[in-house]
C-alpha cells in the first residue's frame, strides 16, 4: 500500500491546527509523537474499499468514503494528491481523537459545535493503483458536488 498523506511530514497542515487541546502535549510536537500509540495518545485504524469520492461542504472540501469489512461506513478528508483515491481501492487511515481548546471555533453559530474529541487523521495509505479520480471541484468548470 502506498502511503499518501503523512502528518508527521506536513508541517502546513500541523501549523494550521492552532485549536487543538494540547493534551497529552502540543499538537505536532515531539512530545505528542513520542505520545501517538500510547495508552496517553491511542492510534486507531480503519480499514476498507473506498466507497464514495466527492466534494463536501461548498463544493471545495475533498472527501472519501470508506466501507470496512463490517459495513461501517466512515468519512475522510482526502488530503495530499486528492486523484489517488479512486472508488474500488483499498484503504486503511490511522487517525488520533484529539480535543479542541476553544470549544466553539465558528463565533455566532452558536448551535453549531464540533464533536469534542473529534478524529484526525494521521496517515493514509492506498492500494497501488493507475488509476485516478477526477481532481477538479464542483463550481465554474468543476465536476459537481458529489464529483461522480
Amino acid at each position: 500500500m502506498d502511503l499518501v498523506d503523512d502528518l508527521r511530514s506536513d508541517r502546513r497542515r500541523i501549523g494550521l491546527m492552532k485549536n487543538i487541546r494540547p493534551d497529552p502535549a502540543p499538537f505536532g510536537s515531539e512530545q505528542w509523537w513520542e505520545a501517538l500509540g500510547t495508552d496517553r495518545l491511542p492510534l486507531h485504524q480503519v480499514e476498507g474499499r473506498i466507497t464514495d469520492v466527492y466534494w463536501e461542504s461548498m463544493g471545495d472540501y475533498p472527501m472519501f468514503e470508506v466501507s470496512a469489512g463490517d459495513g461501517s461506513k466512515t468519512a475522510w478528508y482526502r488530503a495530499g494528491d486528492v486523484a489517488r483515491y479512486v472508488v474500488g481501492l483499498h484503504a486503511r487511515a490511522e487517525f488520533v481523537m484529539v480535543g479542541l481548546s476553544i470549544p466553539n471555533v465558528f463565533p455566532g453559530l452558536e448551535n453549531f459545535r464540533l464533536p469534542d474529541p473529534y478524529p484526525e487523521i494521521v496517515s493514509v495509505r492506498l492500494e497501488g493503483s493507475e488509476r485516478r479520480s477526477n481532481p477538479r471541484a464542483s463550481g465554474p468548470g468543476g465536476v459537481g458536488r458529489r464529483g461522480r
